[in-house]
């Protein structure tokens, strides 16, 4: 089982911590979201669209996309809090937010250096603070790595105080 099962998995297994899923997006939706942040999504992250959405579990939110209304809308907050950062000068393309820490950092794909099978790391990302050169901290190897640690970590927290 690939980590992108297994967190689902822990997903379908720990319901009473989902407190809010959006809804599957079709092919298209995630191609009109791929043309408005001007890259393609890696294969994880596109299933995690189809899939999820959007997801709130426990404490934590992995930003999507909406299968409905207009693409950059703030509804699908990971193109919108994309563009309005690249428009602001805050995140270099090639970049997409999937989550914030919750402390003024962004959980962001970092499709400007692929890794096996067009996946990308997921890293850690200070607007105003970082910088495109930047040695970033890798917080997945992938979407699926990180979507399945961060799951983890809030099953443990809320099983081991």
């Amino acid at each position: 089982m690939g980590d992108y099962e297994a967190a689902s998995r822990l997903i379908a297994d720990h319901p009473v911590l989902i407190f809010y899923r959006g809804q599957p997006n079709n092919d298209a939706r995630i191609v009109e979201a791929e043309a408005a942040v001007g890259v393609g999504f890696p294969s994880t992250y596109q299933r995690f669209l189809r899939e999820y959405g959007t997801l709130g579990f426990g404490a934590e939110e992995f930003y999507g996309i909406r299968p409905a209304g207009a693409i950059t809308d703030p509804s699908s907050y990971a193109v919108w809090l994309t563009l309005d950062l690249r428009n602001g000068g805050y995140l270099p393309k090639g970049m997409v937010v999937v989550g914030q820490d919750g402390m003024g950092g962004e959980y962001v794909l970092d499709l400007r250096k692929s890794v096996r099978g067009g996946e990308c790391p997921v890293v850690w990302w200070h607007s105003g603070m970082s910088g495109p050169e930047d040695d970033l901290e890798v917080l997945g190897e992938d979407f699926g790595a990180f979507f399945k640690q961060e799951i983890e970590r809030d099953i443990e927290r809320r099983t081991n105080g």
